[in-house]
């Protein structure tokens, strides 16, 4: 579990690096994407990429991404929910996020850095080193160095160095080599193939029952953890595009407001409940309940997003309002995944959505009733005319 713990912290950095590097090719029109900048990175748009060449690093987010027959002479940084990587050469590391991840018949010249749920790393693929953390890791690929971590691990490669393996089972292939070390930790030792000769077993029972607890309990959190990410930086990348107004304009209003937003989303919250009833009680009231009761739902759904895309262009107001905004919901994400604070955290994020919403509309009722007061001077105005005529 030691081991696995630490696998996390190149995993979040890894997530962070993919999402800035997807929202720097999301901030400007798509016309934008799919070619290189004067620094020769490639931001890529689209669903498939298959027989290109990239001068250096590639970026690439997206949902059902296919990489074939291509070559990088830098890294490949790609995230998205599943991922197919085929015959293809990467100058330098390649590091990837997502729900399913197949890699095979690949070069890496540097390293592979894998998070996700269901990782693959098939047959013909080589690198240096090989960093996966995930729920199923099957690895059948040369690596000169192997960390892997998660609930089944699958070894049917070769290792020309060491191996670190963390999992609640692990498995080997007849005809598994590794050359190095081995350090293995599980909950039930397996059985070892010939080509592993030099290892030590750790039995996954003998972790203190506070590692075990949290470690367990925070590895599946932050694993599901990848997967909303991605969706909730969709949805910032979709705020920016049809309301970057709205959420400029939330921020702006908490500066002003700093306690009565807050206030007026708590007091909100608690007031919703006995107004739906009281709606409801009256047959009348029954669509307005339902109309209600719909925007607050879906208020508190895209609470979280709308709330870290909102502070963080507060926060970093130098920094591309696409790139803080996703990063911002980046940031809410993962933390939500801490006990106790995510729950604090979902909260005041529904408390300032529906505490800006509710001030927005109160605002928008007080122009309203401002109106009539000046039409009667806009009429005089417009009939003086016809008067002289």
């Amino acid at each position: 579990m030691k081991n696995r713990k630490l696998l996390f912290i190149p995993a979040l950095i890894l997530i962070i690096a993919l999402l800035a590097g997807s929202a720097l090719a999301a901030s400007g029109d798509c016309s934008k994407a799919d070619s290189a900048d004067t620094a020769g990175n490639y931001f890529a748009c689209g669903d498939s990429l298959a027989e290109k060449s990239f001068p250096r690093d590639i970026y690439w987010a997206g949902s059902q991404l296919s990489f074939s027959n291509c070559s990088a002479e830098g890294d490949g940084l790609i995230a998205g929910y599943s991922m197919n990587i085929t015959n293809s050469d990467f100058g330098g590391s390649l590091r990837i996020a997502g729900n399913t991840i197949s890699i095979a018949d690949t070069t890496v010249e540097s390293n592979i850095t894998a998070a996700g749920n269901n990782i693959s790393i098939g047959d013909n693929v080589s690198a240096a080193g090989v960093y996966t953390f995930g729920n199923i890791v099957s690895f059948s690929g040369e690596a000169d160095y192997l960390m892997a971590a998660g609930s089944t691990v699958k070894v049917s490669g070769t290792i020309n160095g060491d191996a670190v393996i963390d999992a609640n089972k692990v498995v080997f292939d007849a005809n598994t080599v590794i050359k190095g070390h081995l350090e293995l930790t599980c909950s039930e030792e397996p059985s070892y193939p010939a080509g592993v000769r030099d290892y030590s077993y750790t039995a996954g029972t003998q972790e203190s029952e506070s590692d075990a607890g949290f470690g367990k309990t925070f590895g599946s959190v932050m694993l599901n953890r990848l997967y909303w990410i991605i969706a909730f930086a969709v949805v910032a990348l979709l705020l920016c595009l049809v309301a970057t107004s709205t959420l400029d304009k939330s921020g702006e209003m908490l500066l002003a407001h700093p306690v009565a937003m807050p206030v007026t989303g708590l007091v909100t919250l608690c007031a919703i409940p006995v107004a739906l009833i009281l709606l409801c009680v009256m047959y009348i009231g029954l669509p307005s309940a339902g109309l209600i009761g719909g925007l607050i739902l879906l208020m508190c759904l895209f609470a979280l997003p709308f709330a870290g895309a909102s502070a963080a262009r507060l926060v970093f107001p130098k920094m591309n309002k696409v790139l803080a905004s996703v990063i911002g919901v980046a940031i809410l994400t993962l933390l939500r995944a801490v006990p106790y604070l995510g729950g604090l955290i979902v909260f005041a994020s529904i408390i300032y959505t529906v505490g800006y919403f509710v001030l927005h509309c109160y605002e928008n009722i007080k122009a309203l009733k401002k109106q009539p007061e000046e039409a009667p001077a806009e009429a005089e105005e417009a009939a003086a005319p016809s008067i002289e005529e």
